[in-house]
């Protein structure tokens, strides 16, 4: 997977649309950042059902409270009490809260096929030139490359039992 790179020292703001656990690049990257001590903005728009199901959210708040991770929230089911955005999918108001980096940002995407396309479109209805500021995570592009159907439901076994493998450690560490 080589298009998760963006330069750590930039003057460049970068924009994330994660996801659920379309987190787990990003939030390597973040650290890389804060190892290195990187200072350009990092805007993370953060797409789950419900804050429960929000991998990595503590994180991600500790990130935001020492100003390292600009976060723009968005639950698509059920919201706690206290919530003060809209509930839905990602559509045009959020990108609209892009505008101070809409011109000068890099985007990229992880996470469902469906909430990947809906980015990319909505940056490209807002002038984005896409083909060069917009990159996605698709595993099913570097499965394609294999021909047999029965090596690549291999290969998404395998990628899956790594991710768990490493979720379960994470979580009960």
């Amino acid at each position: 997977f080589g298009v998760f790179c963006p330069p750590i020292q930039s003057d460049k703001p970068v924009v994330f649309f994660a996801g659920g656990i379309g987190i787990t690049p990003f939030r390597s990257y973040v650290e890389e950042c804060v190892i290195q001590g990187s200072k350009h903005p990092i805007v993370l728009v953060y797409s789950n059902r419900t804050i429960e199901e929000a991998p990595f959210m503590a994180e991600m708040q500790k990130l935001t409270e020492q100003q390292l991770l600009i976060p723009l929230l968005i639950l698509t089911r059920d919201a706690p009490d206290d919530w003060t955005e809209p509930v839905g999918r990602l559509n045009e108001t959020h990108i609209d809260k892009l505008a101070p980096v809409l011109d000068t940002a890099i985007f990229y995407a992880c996470g469902p096929d469906e909430f990947m396309a809906t980015a990319k479109a909505l940056l490209a209805a807002k002038g984005v030139d896409v083909k060069a500021r917009y990159k996605q995570e698709d595993v099913r592009e570097l499965l394609g490359l294999f021909s047999d159907e029965s090596y690549r439901k291999q290969i998404v076994l395998q990628l899956s039992l790594m991710l768990l493998s490493q979720l379960s450690s994470m979580l009960f560490a």
